[in-house]
């Protein structure tokens, strides 16, 4: 017995010294992991302040420059938002989309993607801003206001295109700011471009 043990000593001490650097290599790669959780963690809280502090600052202006009724709008660390109206009243996200009115509502979401795309083209190729009937909602000086924010403010660092079923009423505003639009918007009827690239039927 004791010359069998002696025996298999050799093989055993090899066995638990495999396992004790697989036991090794185990607790490294927890600590790296544990690690890189925590990093990522701490980067992810920076960054989503990073975004917090400029869709605070920037939504904000972008609304007043519309003539919004939301008197303040915060983010938080998570980017869910909470604003603020005129008469003071505070709503969670979930509640201003209920209770705010569509076309302030609309504003909103719009000045939230506005802002989002300016923080994303830092640095770097600006990004195009693509936009469907974002005024149909807004009444005739909101709308003029959202055009004015977007030719002056957003057109000449982003390509702007606003696609719309309703292209009278913004002719129309065009008509009251001609030097604004004079040289910066061009009109294109796809309705017409489908047409006229369409096979002409034989008689």
């Amino acid at each position: 017995m004791c010359r069998r043990v002696h025996a298999e000593r050799p093989e055993k001490l090899a066995h638990l010294e495999r396992i004790q650097r697989a036991l090794e290599r185990a607790r490294r790669f927890h600590s790296a992991v544990d690690l890189a959780c925590r990093t990522i963690k701490e980067v992810a809280a920076e960054t989503h302040q990073r975004w917090a502090d400029h869709l605070n600052r920037r939504v904000g202006e972008l609304l007043a420059l519309v003539g919004t009724s939301i008197d303040q709008i915060r983010f938080g660390d998570d980017l869910d938002f909470s604003v603020r109206t005129a008469t003071g009243l505070t709503l969670a996200r979930g509640k201003a989309d209920q209770q705010l009115s569509a076309g302030t509502r609309d504003q909103l979401y719009l000045a939230v993607r506005l802002a989002v795309s300016e923080f994303l083209s830092r640095g770097q190729t600006t990004l195009p801003i693509l936009l469907d009937d974002v005024f149909v909602t807004s009444d005739d000086e909101r709308a003029r206001a959202g055009m004015r924010l977007l030719i002056e403010s957003f057109a000449a660092q982003h390509q702007v295109i606003l696609m719309t079923c309703h292209r009278r009423r913004f002719e129309a505003l065009a008509e009251q700011d001609r030097a604004l639009y004079q040289g910066r918007v061009q009109w294109l009827d796809t309705r017409s471009a489908r047409l006229a690239g369409a096979p002409r039927a034989e008689r």
